[in-house]
């Protein structure tokens, strides 16, 4: 058996090297899963004694390969302790009141009606440097500013510690903010005043950025417009919520940002236009290579993309995805290969190794690496057997199928590589996804994205408004398909949370059946199914609290969540849901406020629930008795009588004599809370920093 298994592996010694990115990869996923902070020295220690093996039985290529292997899982989990590190700064502890802010705009970006600003080394009047956070974002109401970065403002607000995740397991919002270094959240209660106005390239390059913001505001309709300024500036503020609902539940999300498919879409386009433009002129087609020329071009103007969509991670790691197919071009190598990708892979990881933790890069990544394993796989077959005939009757039909099938499979390959993560990450399943891109697709790319680069190119001339308009016109068609498609039953399946070890299953089965190319790479399906069926391991918690014990929810006898009726903690809310496999827009809050009013018993009494008061509930499953206390005399009953006490005031466990005791401050420095009983009577209670670990970002 063993020497079966040696045979198949040296049989593919040409794609070993594919595995190298997902050793760097790995070595920054061990890094960010610990649940403790590792040694800032570790990581460095790790790479010195790995380095030494690279240059041991060097003539033997197994041992170089595992070698670099070791090496690079050693690097991956050292630039991730040393970025942690390096991005280390004060972070707000608590909310303050209010307070007055100086200092100079990093970044802007179009919230609903207002603008969200982001100060780079603010002034805090009143506080010492030391203890200021590097990044703070607040929320201004009104558009009429137009604040740019480059700009010096002042302005009085109120600031936030960055909010925790919304139940325990949920996405680390934590982490996301320690990289950004954004050390604080607030919302402004004064308008901006502009002490000096942008100077610097950064400041002239946002101007532009809100220039053609407000011009395709003022030419096209709310919804139109917000989808034409998330594909050009990557300004995704604009979006209506119904639309940006749609556009989920159809599953062209990815349309909602500047990523691959645009940056792909935009290169091309330069790309092909360029070489028709070339092929009109003989004496320069034969005197100089077009083909590079057009390339070298297209990397320019995608660059140039870049900087207008404001340069965001998931817009870079798409650059330089582009940069490596278009140099392979101008370097007369294969411009799509597996080794292509993998060298983007390592760049962008090299760069942001937090990237990693991104849904962004895991499902951009898992859709272009299962691209090109199809295409080797089925694409040369494809060719020989539908374009054999070249016949000019025929030609023009067989165009048609192969556009028809590609879009079909290539959707169908990348909605696959991608189900795992959108199931992980946000709990739901598009159904009608390839349907969706199918319609949508062929209107984004010949309607909307030319449009849209021949509105870019006339706007300093004022002359963009007819592209826009039939750029709008594309959109319109766009949002409509994706409302049709929302509107479908069935349209969405919401499914309970996949655990950790589940994604990281289908991972393994996915590169597994990907870079292999011998039959054994099917056996890749293996860890595929039990990562897909590991959702069904989800136990929903008996209760769960927000951050700050501001709402709760209860689990009925169906197994079904119902939360407490308040406004406020919208996020919590659905995440809740969405984790318990229920979805929160088909969530009826008239049926659960009447629920909760006249409470609920099982059919054999466990579990029940009912408020005996208007200041105090209970809670009874498993032989537990959880009370939920609102105010400081419920809480002295709630005390006396119950095993778990949840206080929406704060108190001391000393003067509780209930075994355990969730109270208000903690659960506004620890975040949601979420308590898990047995029916042999244990009982787990974990909090979302409990989860996060002790780790830089994780409150003190």
């Amino acid at each position: 058996m063993l020497s079966r298994i040696k045979e198949i592996l040296y049989a593919e010694q040409p794609r070993w090297e594919l595995w190298l990115p997902f050793s760097l990869a790995s070595g920054i996923a061990v890094y960010f899963l610990l649940p403790f902070e590792p040694p800032s020295y570790l990581g460095l220690i790790l790479v010195l004694i790995s380095v030494p093996f690279i240059f041991w039985e060097k003539k033997k290529q197994d041992y170089i390969f595992f070698s670099l292997f070791l090496f690079l899982f050693a690097l991956g989990f050292a630039i991730s302790s040393i970025r942690a590190d390096y991005l280390s700064a004060p972070v707000l502890e608590k909310k303050t009141k209010t307070v007055t802010v100086k200092g100079e705009i990093s970044s802007t970006d179009i919230k609903g009606t207002g603008q969200r600003l982001v100060f780079e080394q603010p002034e805090i009047v009143g506080w010492d440097k030391e203890n200021i956070p590097r990044k703070i974002r607040i929320k201004v109401n009104g558009l009429n500013n137009k604040v740019v970065a480059g700009d010096k403002v002042e302005l009085r607000a109120v600031l936030m510690p960055p909010p925790m995740p919304s139940m325990p397991s949920a996405y680390d919002i934590p982490r996301k903010f320690w990289f950004e270094q954004l050390g604080a959240v607030g919302y402004a209660v004064s308008k901006v005043k502009i002490i000096s106005e942008a100077s610097s390239f950064k400041g002239w390059l946002d101007r532009v950025r809100s220039k053609i913001n407000f011009s395709i505001m003022d030419r096209l309709p709310k919804d139109e417009a917000g989808i034409a300024m998330s594909l050009v500036t990557g300004e995704q503020g604009g979006n209506s919520k119904q639309i940006a609902e749609s556009y989920r539940a159809s599953g062209i999300a990815h349309m909602l940002s500047v990523s691959g498919v645009h940056m792909s879409m935009l290169a091309g386009l330069v790309f092909g236009i360029l070489r028709l433009f070339f092929a009109l002129f003989p004496g320069i087609c034969l005197r100089y290579n077009t083909k590079k020329i057009s390339a070298a071009i297209a990397i320019i103007i995608t660059f140039c993309y870049l900087l207008i969509s404001g340069m965001a991670i998931p817009a870079q790691r798409s650059f330089i995805m582009v940069t490596v197919v278009l140099m392979a071009v101008i370097l007369d190598k294969q411009a799509i290969s597996m080794r292509s990708i993998g060298i983007a892979m390592i760049l962008v990881l090299l760069i942001h190794p937090e990237a990693l933790m991104s849904a962004s890069f895991q499902m951009s990544f898992a859709a272009v690496y299962a691209l090109i394993a199809a295409f080797e796989i089925g694409a040369g077959k494809l060719h020989r057997n539908i374009l054999k005939d070249k016949k000019p009757k025929n030609y023009i039909l067989y165009l048609l199928i192969i556009w028809i099938l590609g879009t079909a499979i290539t959707d169908f390959v990348a909605s696959s590589a991608t189900t795992p993560f959108a199931i992980y990450h946000f709990n739901r399943y598009a159904t009608y996804s390839m349907l969706c891109n199918l319609l949508t697709a062929p209107i984004l790319g010949i309607v909307v994205m030319p449009a849209l680069l021949v509105a870019m190119l006339l706007l300093p001339f004022n002359l963009a408004s007819y592209p826009l308009d039939i750029a709008g016109f594309g959109i319109n068609l766009m949002n409509k398909t994706a409302l049709w498609i929302e509107s479908l039953p069935h349209s969405v399946f919401v499914i309970p949370a996949m655990p950790a070890w589940g994604l990281g299953l289908a991972v393994i089965g996915g590169a597994w059946l990907c870079l292999w190319q011998t039959r054994w790479r099917l056996l890749g399906l293996i860890p595929i199914a039990l990562g897909m069926m590991s959702p069904l391991t989800h136990k929903a918690p008996d209760l769960v609290t927000s951050q700050g014990g501001g709402v709760f929810a209860v689990l009925t006898p169906e197994s079904k969540l119902l939360i407490e009726p308040s406004r406020g903690d919208k996020m919590a809310k659905e995440t809740w849901l969405s984790k318990n496999g229920e979805d929160y827009n088909a969530y009826d809050t008239k049926k659960a406020k009447k629920l909760w009013l006249s409470g609920f018993t099982a059919a054999d009494g466990d579990p029940s629930f009912f408020c005996s008061s208007t200041t105090l509930c209970h809670y009874k499953a498993k032989g537990k008795h959880i009370a939920i206390a609102y105010d400081y005399d419920a809480l002295k009953e709630a005390c006396a009588t119950a095993d778990i006490v949840v206080s929406k005031v704060n108190a001391k466990k000393e003067y509780c004599r209930a075994p355990y005791l969730i109270e208000r401050k903690g659960m506004w420095k620890s975040g949601s809370h979420a308590v898990w009983l047995e029916k042999g009577g244990n009982v787990t209670i974990r909090s979302s920093a409990d989860e996060m670990g002790s780790r830089p970002w994780t409150p003190k």
